[in-house]
C-alpha cells in the first residue's frame, strides 16, 4: 500500500506516503498538504485507488513526465504506467514511483477535452447558469460589487460618495458628510468593494476608542461578515499583525505602543476616523502622516473646514497627500488661491445655477446665461482656463446650446477649482432643501433637581479640591483638565465619586509624558477597555499637586453620602419622568456614562418601576446579551426603558426610541452628539420628527454652569456640531477652565461669548458652493443606488445553490429552519466540497467554516442580522465566485442525447468570452470594476459540426441544452467517457483535432468581430471619460491625481487589448445512436 496513488471524495488524488499498520499519512496532490487518517478508512467509502489518465502530468523517477497509457489496472498491486519524459524517453514505472503534479489552469480546455478529462455535464450546466446569473445581477449597477452587497438600504447621498471613491483608481479621500450622514457606511462599502476583489487584502481602521466596536459590529453585521479583529481586545504580546489581514485599533491603543508595529504592516487601505481631533494630538497626527506615505490607498473621515481655517484644512490634505500638501510638497500657493477663490466662485456658480433654472421655466433667456457665465469667468482664477472660455465661445456663436453649455462650464468649474477635487460632504441642510431628507427637530427638555444636603457636602468638597488644583501654577492643563472632566461627571453618584477620589488617594505621583498627556485629551467619552489605564494615569499626574486636607475631607463626605440610606434625590426625579414616559407608551433611552453608573441606576429603575421594564447595554455585557437586550427594547411592548452607559452612543440605532434622558451630563460636547445621534439619525421621520433630550441637572452646582453653556451658549441639544468640530475642543477647555476658576457664575459668564463662536463657526455662504456640487451629483448618482431585482436574486440563489449542490456531492446545501419560518435561509456546508476547489479567507462568525448558515435575500439579510448575507463580500460567496472563473471546474463535458423532434447533431460546444488583458493582482480594484462592467456580458455559445458542411441549428442545440438542465422531463441524456467519444467520432470518419482547429481557424475569428462589434460602443464611450478625466487630472497639481492619471493611461491601453477565450467546452451528440 505504501506509495499508492488513491482517490478520496473531497481531496481527490493522494498518495500513500507512510504506513504503521494503523496510520496511514496522506500526501494531497493538488493541494500539496497532508493528513493522517486510520488504516479503516482507507476501506471505506471517501477512498477508492486513483487512475491517472492520458496525458496527466507526475514528476517520475528522472523528472517531470506524461501518462501515456496504463498497463494493468486489476489486482491488488500496484499499477503501472507507460509515460514519457519531457526528453522524448519512454519508461515503464510503477504507481508508487509516480507523484501526480497539480492541476492548472493553464491546461488548455480542448486538450482536456482530447484526452477524455471531462466533467459531468450537471456541474458544466451548473456553473454556465451561475455565471450567467452573476451577469445579469452584475449588470444591474454596472459593475459596481459592494452596492449590492450592503444589508442597509442606502441615501443617494451615500451611494454617490462611496461609489465615486469605488470607481477612482486612487482610492485616497476625505470622507466629510456632516454628522449622521453616514461616513461610517460609505466607507464600509469601500471597503467591501476591496475585499470583494481582494480578500487578503490588508485594512487598518484606526478610530477613537468609543468607536472601535461601533466599527466591529457595522463591519461584520452590514458588510458581509468580514472577520475584522479588533486590537484593543487582545494584549500587546498577542496582538498578530502577521496573520491578522483586517484590524481595527483604537488611537489609544496605536499610542500605547503599537504604532511601530502598525507602521511595519503593507497595509492597502489605510481608515482613519475622527481624522479632525488628529489636528491637536501631534503623535497620532504624525503616526497617520507616516501610514500616509506608506499605503496605497486611504480614506480619512473628518469634518472639513471651508471657512478662515486654512491652516486646518491645509495640514488635512497633507495627511491626504503628503507629497503635495506636505513640508516639501509645492501646493500651498495653489491652494491658498483655490483657497481664497472659494466664495467669489460659489457666489457666482449659485447665479449662474439660478439662470439656468429660470432658463428652463421661460423666465431667462440665452443671453442671460451667457452673460453671467461670461461674469463667472472674468474672475482671475478662471480668466486663463481655455476650456471654460472655449464653451462661452460656443455659446456666444449657437445661443440655442447656451444652457447646455453653461451646464457642462458649470460642472467642470466644480470639479476642477474647489478646494480639493479629493474632499467629498454632503451637508444635511442641503440635502433637506432638496427633498433628500426629512428635517428632525432637536426639543431640549430640563429637569432640574435640588440635591439634598449629604449629597451637596460632596459635591461642593470635590469642586473646592478642584479649585485649589487650578490655583497651582505648575500643574500642566493638559493634566488637570481632563482630571477634572472625570471627577466632576462622577459626582452624579456617590460610588463613581469615591471610585475617582480614591484612585488619586492611593495613586503614585509620577509625571506623565507626552504620549500619555495626548491620550487623555484625545479620549472621547469615559469607559471602555482603557478605562483603568486613563483613570490611573490622570491619578498619577495630579497626585503630587492635591492638598492633602482636601483630599481628605472629600473622600470623607463622598463615603458619607455613599453610606447614607436615604435615597438620591436625583434618582427619584428621573423615576417620576419614567413614570409618565411608561405611562404614554414612550420607549426612553437612559444615558449615564460614567462607567459603572448605569449597572447601578438599571438596578435601581428595575426595583422602583418592575423588573420587566427595564433593559441594560453596557459594555461589559457579551455581545450576544446586549443584542437580546436592545431586541426587546425595540419590539416587546413592555419594555419601556434601555439604560446604557457610553458605550450605546457609539454608532447604535435606537432611532426607534422616542426619547432620551441624559442621566449625568459629560463635559465633552462630541458625547453630547454622540447620544442625541442614536435618535437623529436617517430614518428618524418614520417615529418622529422629534428628538425630545430630557437633562437631568443639579441646581446651583458647576453641573448647571455646565447646561447653561451647552443650551445657552452652544446649543447643543437643539443642533448638532456640525461647523463646531474645529473648535469643540478649544470650546470645551474654554468651559472646564471657567469652571475651575469661577465656578458657576463663570461658566454663566461665558455663555455670551460660546454663542457668538457658534454662531459664527456654524454660518455657512457662497463658499459652500463648489464642494456641494461636487459631493453630489442627483443624475450621476443614478447608477449608484440601483439594487437588483428580487427576480435576479432569486435566479442568483437558484444557480449559486445548483452549483454548490454540486460541488459538494449534493451534501453540501440544506434549508435552515429559522426562529420566525421566514422562507430564502440556507445553510451550506463548505467541508463537504472537494479540497482545493474553494479557498475561504476568513471563518464563519462561530469560527467554523463548515457549516454557514445565511441569506441570499437582501430583504431578509436585513431582518436577520444573525445570518450571513451570501454576496459579493462575503468570504464564502467570493471563494465560490473565485473557484468558478479560477478553476478548471465545469468547464468540459461530454454528452449523447435523444430530443424529439430534434435534428441530429455530432460535434462540439465552444462556450467564448470577450476578456481583457488585466491582471487583478497589479491594477486598481476601481478599474476592474469599470471593465467588469464592459466585459462581463460579453459571452457566446458556438457550435462546431464535426464535419465541415452538416448544418448548425444553433439557438435549438442552445435551448435543447438549457432544458436539459431543468428537472423532471425534457430531453434523455447520460455523460460519456473518453473512450465512448472517440468511438462516436471513429464511426463518423470524423477526428475531434480536425473539428478543434476549423473552430480556432474560422468561427473565433468571426466570433471577435462580433465582440468588436457588441464593444465599440462602450468601449468608445469608456476611452471618451479616461480622456476627459486624464485632462482634469493633468491640470491639477496634486501628487494623487498624477498618479491617477498614469493608471487610467494603462487601463484605457489594456482594455483595447482584449482577446477571445474559450471559457468552456464539450462533445455533444444530439439524436445519434451510440
Amino acid at each position: 500500500m505504501l506509495g499508492y496513488l488513491v482517490q478520496h471524495r473531497l481531496f481527490g488524488c493522494c498518495k500513500v506516503i507512510g504506513f504503521d499498520g494503523r496510520t496511514v499519512d496522506i500526501k494531497f496532490c493538488d493541494g500539496g498538504g497532508r493528513r493522517f487518517f486510520s488504516r479503516s478508512a482507507l476501506e471505506g467509502g471517501d477512498f477508492k485507488r486513483a487512475k491517472l489518465h492520458t496525458g496527466a502530468l507526475a514528476m517520475g523517477p528522472h523528472g517531470q513526465c506524461a501518462i501515456d497509457a496504463l498497463i494493468d489496472g486489476d489486482g491488488e498491486g500496484p499499477r503501472h504506467y507507460r509515460i514519457t519524459y519531457e526528453d522524448g524517453l519512454g519508461a515503464t514505472v510503477s504507481e508508487v514511483q509516480l507523484l501526480p503534479l497539480p492541476v492548472r489552469l493553464s491546461d488548455s480546455l480542448p486538450a482536456r477535452l482530447l484526452q477524455g478529462r471531462t466533467d459531468p455535464y450537471a456541474t458544466f450546466s451548473a456553473r454556465h447558469r451561475l455565471l450567467v446569473a452573476l451577469a445579469r445581477f452584475n449588470r444591474q449597477v454596472g459593475g459596481l460589487r459592494a452596492l449590492l452587497a450592503s444589508r442597509i438600504d442606502l441615501h443617494p447621498h451615500q451611494a454617490f460618495v462611496a461609489g465615486t471613491v469605488i470607481l477612482d483608481p486612487v482610492r485616497r479621500y476625505i470622507l466629510a458628510d456632516e454628522v449622521g450622514l453616514g461616513k461610517t457606511i460609505e466607507a464600509g462599502l469601500i471597503m467591501h468593494d476591496l475585499l470583494s476583489r481582494r480578500p487578503h487584502a490588508r485594512i487598518l481602521v484606526l478610530t477613537p476608542g468609543p468607536l472601535t466596536r461601533q466599527w466591529l459590529c457595522e463591519m461584520h453585521t452590514s458588510f458581509g461578515g468580514q472577520g475584522f479583529k479588533l486590537a484593543d481586545l487582545y494584549p500587546f504580546e498577542s496582538v498578530d499583525l502577521g496573520r491578522w489581514s483586517k484590524v481595527i485599533c483604537s488611537t489609544n491603543f496605536a499610542l500605547d505602543g503599537l504604532d511601530e508595529d502598525l507602521l511595519a504592516v503593507p497595509w492597502d487601505l489605510v481608515v482613519v476616523d475622527e481624522v479632525h481631533h488628529l489636528l491637536n494630538a501631534r503623535h497620532l497626527y504624525d503616526l497617520v502622516m507616516q501610514l500616509s506615505h506608506s499605503t496605497r490607498d486611504l480614506l480619512l473621515l473628518s469634518a472639513v473646514p471651508v471657512r478662515r481655517r486654512e491652516s486646518e484644512l491645509y495640514r488635512l490634505l497633507a495627511l491626504l497627500d503628503p507629497q503635495t500638501y506636505g513640508k516639501d510638497g509645492t501646493g500651498e500657493e495653489a491652494f491658498l488661491a483655490i483657497y481664497q477663490a472659494q466664495e467669489p466662485l460659489g457666489r457666482r456658480l449659485n447665479l449662474l445655477s439660478h439662470d439656468l433654472t429660470d432658463l428652463e421655466s421661460g423666465e431667462a433667456t440665452s443671453g442671460d446665461v451667457i452673460a453671467r457665465l461670461e461674469r463667472l469667468l472674468s474672475l482671475p482664477i478662471v480668466q486663463n482656463d481655455e476650456q471654460l472660455h472655449a464653451l462661452l465661445a460656443a455659446a456666444e456663436a449657437d445661443p440655442e446650446r447656451a444652457g447646455a453649455l453653461a451646464q457642462e462650464a458649470h460642472q467642470t468649474i466644480s470639479d476642477r477649482y474647489r478646494v480639493n477635487r479629493r474632499i467629498l460632504r454632503n451637508r444635511r441642510e442641503r440635502l433637506i432643501s432638496q427633498d433628500r431628507l426629512a428635517a428632525i427637530t432637536r426639543v431640549p427638555a430640563l429637569l432640574r433637581y435640588e440635591p439634598d444636603q449629604i449629597e451637596g457636602e460632596a459635591v461642593t468638597a470635590a469642586e473646592a479640591m478642584l479649585a485649589a488644583l487650578a490655583a497651582d501654577t505648575n500643574l500642566s492643563p493638559d493634566i488637570l483638565r481632563p482630571f477634572s472632566r472625570i471627577l466632576l461627571q462622577a459626582l452624579v453618584d456617590p460610588i463613581a465619586t469615591l471610585e475617582v477620589l480614591t484612585a488619586v488617594r492611593d495613586a503614585k505621583a509620577a509625571t506623565v509624558n507626552s504620549y500619555g498627556r495626548e491620550m487623555l485629551n484625545s479620549v472621547v467619552g469615559l469607559g471602555g477597555e482603557r478605562w483603568r489605564i486613563q483613570l490611573d494615569t490622570v491619578s498619577a499626574g495630579v497626585k503630587a499637586h492635591v492638598d492633602p486636607g482636601l483630599l481628605s475631607s472629600a473622600v470623607r463626605l463622598a463615603s458619607n453620602w455613599r453610606s447614607s440610606h436615604t435615597s438620591s434625590v436625583r434618582w427619584e426625579a428621573l423615576v417620576s419622568l419614567l413614570r409618565g414616559e411608561i405611562a404614554a407608551g414612550r420607549k426612553t433611552l437612559v444615558f449615564a456614562g460614567f462607567p459603572g453608573v448605569a449597572q447601578r441606576l438599571a438596578a435601581l429603575l428595575k426595583n422602583a418601576l418592575g423588573e420587566k421594564s427595564v433593559t441594560e447595554f453596557r459594555s461589559d455585557l457579551e455581545d450576544m446579551a446586549k443584542e437580546e437586550n436592545v431586541g426587546r427594547f425595540r419590539a416587546e411592548a413592555n419594555v419601556s426603558i434601555m439604560v446604557s452607559d457610553e458605550s450605546g452612543g457609539e454608532g447604535r440605532n435606537f432611532q426607534f426610541a422616542h426619547s432620551l434622558i441624559h442621566a449625568d451630563l459629560p463635559w465633552q460636547p462630541a458625547v453630547i452628539e454622540q447620544r442625541i445621534g442614536r435618535l437623529d439619525r436617517l430614518g428618524r421621520e418614520v417615529i418622529s420628527s422629534e428628538v425630545v433630550s430630557h437633562i437631568l441637572v443639579s441646581a446651583d452646582t458647576w453641573e448647571a454652569g455646565l447646561y447653561a453653556c451647552y443650551h445657552d451658549g452652544l446649543d447643543l441639544f437643539g443642533k448638532s456640531v456640525s461647523g463646531l468640530e474645529f473648535a469643540l475642543r478649544h470650546l470645551q477647555d474654554e468651559i472646564i477652565d471657567a469652571a475651575l476658576t469661577g465656578g458657576q457664575d463663570g461658566m454663566h459668564d461665558l455663555t455670551a461669548r460660546l454663542k457668538a463662536i457658534a454662531a459664527e463657526e456654524r454660518v455657512r455662504d457662497d463658499s459652500e458652493a463648489l464642494l456641494d456640487e461636487a459631493s453630489y451629483h442627483a443624475a450621476r448618482a443614478e447608477r449608484f443606488v440601483r439594487t437588483p431585482s428580487a427576480e435576479s436574486e432569486l435566479a442568483l440563489e437558484a444557480a449559486f445553490l445548483d452549483y454548490f449542490r454540486v460541488l459538494s456531492g449534493g451534501r453540501g446545501v440544506s434549508r435552515h429552519q429559522s426562529a420566525d419560518g421566514a422562507e430564502g435561509v440556507w445553510c451550506l456546508r463548505p467541508d463537504n466540497v472537494p479540497y482545493g476547489e474553494i479557498t475561504i479567507i476568513d471563518k464563519d462568525a462561530t469560527g467554523e467554516t463548515g457549516k454557514r448558515v445565511g441569506t441570499f435575500r437582501r430583504k431578509l439579510a436585513q431582518q436577520q442580522r444573525r445570518v450571513e448575507f451570501f454576496t459579493y463580500g462575503n468570504p464564502l460567496f467570493d471563494a465560490v465566485v473565485e473557484s468558478v472563473g479560477q478553476r478548471l471546474t465545469g468547464r468540459t463535458y461530454a454528452i449523447a442525447c435523444q430530443a424529439v423532434g430534434a435534428t441530429s447533431f455530432i460535434g462540439l460546444e465552444l462556450i467564448i468570452a470577450a476578456q481583457p488583458r488585466l491582471n487583478a493582482s497589479d491594477i486598481s480594484p476601481s478599474l476592474l470594476n469599470l471593465a467588469e462592467a464592459i466585459f462581463g456580458a460579453q459571452r457566446r455559445q458556438l457550435f462546431v459540426p464535426l464535419l465541415p458542411g452538416q448544418p448548425v441549428e444553433g439557438s435549438r442545440l442552445a435551448g435543447m441544452l438549457t432544458s436539459l438542465s431543468t428537472k423532471g422531463g425534457g430531453p434523455h441524456w447520460r455523460d460519456l467517457t473518453g473512450d465512448q467519444v472517440q468511438q462516436l467520432v471513429r464511426r463518423f470518419d470524423g477526428d475531434l483535432s480536425t473539428c478543434l482547429n476549423r473552430a480556432m481557424e474560422q468561427l473565433i475569428p468571426a466570433a471577435r468581430g462580433v465582440f468588436a462589434k457588441a464593444l465599440a460602443e462602450p468601449l468608445a464611450s469608456e476611452r471618451e471619460r479616461i480622456a476627459f478625466q486624464r485632462h482634469q487630472l493633468i491640470k491639477g497639481s496634486d501628487a494623487a491625481g498624477a498618479a491617477e492619471a498614469v493608471m487610467l493611461e494603462r487601463y484605457s491601453a489594456l482594455i483595447d487589448s482584449w482577446d477571445v477565450v474559450i471559457d468552456g467546452i464539450g462533445f455533444l451528440a444530439v439524436n445519434v445512436r451510440c
